[in-house]
């Protein structure tokens, strides 16, 4: 299953010049110390990731882990702590100026596969030395992504995870499992994969039923029914890979989703600037913008909250007499 050229650090082909010079350079670095990675997941807009329109979900072996802060630090990637809410086991977060075009790189840096519902994340797949193994390199962009049989499989049994009760209580069993973006991807990993080789390799990692069960998707995109009841053929394969038990499980989830609900309830109807969703773990700073009226420091102050606030919590203070937020 593993090509040639998985884990040696193989030299890679010149980027397109769209992708940010900051994500090209740091898996040019990878490739040159060596480093096995693997773009884990969402693959099908690979471009949107190197061109900083999303993040970039790089799963890391876990032994370079000490290697990987030096590293990143050279490079300019700034370490960025989310909130209590939003952290999950084994997930860091980086962020990084690209300075030609002023676009900010966001990067989830995976030690381990850790997924499952919204506001839990309570599995860890045991399958990371697998996808490092398998791993392709992705001729267009020099960088190494999971092999597409595999992530079809990781695509399928990462949506079931996700389910929660109350979708089958409140839905539509008929309803399409994945929409949109989501579809989008189900349908160009399919199209990529070889149905033989999906069968084989799910039963290999979960069981019969549970081939049988992806088999008959790839031929009928998944329902919220269908997917339901792969997620209950999966479960028992993972049962020894629960970061929490079931009961509190379920209290972590309702206790972040309330308190979240609250947070966001708190910011629009009272402003308060607390953190939501990335700070700096050294600290934040105050950036002032002085001037006299019409000089545009309104107009600048709000594009720096604009382009900070994909990824960083930013309070807009004003101090002036005339209109504004004070």
């Amino acid at each position: 299953m593993a090509p040639s050229d998985t884990r040696s650090g193989a030299d890679a082909p010149t980027t397109p010049a769209q992708a940010l010079g900051v994500a090209t350079a740091l898996f040019e670095r990878l490739h040159a110390d060596g480093i096995a990675y693997c773009l884990w997941k969402s693959n099908e807009h690979l471009s949107a990731a190197m061109t900083g329109a999303t993040d970039l979900d790089v799963l890391v072996d876990r032994d370079a882990a000490l290697r990987m802060g030096g590293l990143l630090s050279e490079l300019g990637y700034k370490r960025v702590t989310a909130t209590p809410r939003h952290a999950y086991a084994g997930i860091e977060d980086y962020l990084a100026l690209d300075r030609p075009t002023g676009r900010l790189a966001h990067l989830h840096l995976h030690y381990q596969l850790t997924l499952g519902e919204k506001n839990v994340k309570g599995y860890r797949l045991p399958w990371e030395d697998l996808v490092l193994d398998s791993r392709v390199l992705n001729r267009e962009y020099g960088v190494f992504t999971t092999e597409p049989t595999l992530e079809l499989v990781l695509l399928v049994v990462r949506s079931a995870l996700r389910l929660r009760t109350r979708d089958m209580v409140s839905g539509n069993r008929e309803a399409p499992a994945f929409r949109d973006a989501g579809r989008r991807e189900f349908e160009w990993l399919v199209a990529q994969t070889d149905q033989a080789r999906v069968r084989e390799l799910t039963e290999r990692l979960l069981g019969p039923a549970a081939a049988a069960a992806l088999a008959a998707m790839l031929h009928r995109p998944p329902t919220i029914g269908s997917l339901y009841a792969f997620r209950r053929l999966i479960l028992p394969a993972f049962a020894d890979f629960r970061i929490y038990g079931r009961l509190r499980a379920l209290r972590y989830r309702w206790s972040r989703e309330l308190a979240l609900r609250w947070e966001k309830a708190r910011r629009r109807l009272l402003g308060f600037p607390r953190p939501y969703k990335h700070t700096l773990p050294r600290g934040g700073l105050i950036v002032v913008f002085v001037g006299c009226d019409g000089s545009g420091k309104s107009t600048v102050t709000r594009e720096i909250t604009r382009w900070l606030s994909w990824k960083l919590d930013v309070a807009q203070l004003y101090f002036g007499s005339g209109n504004g937020p004070a």
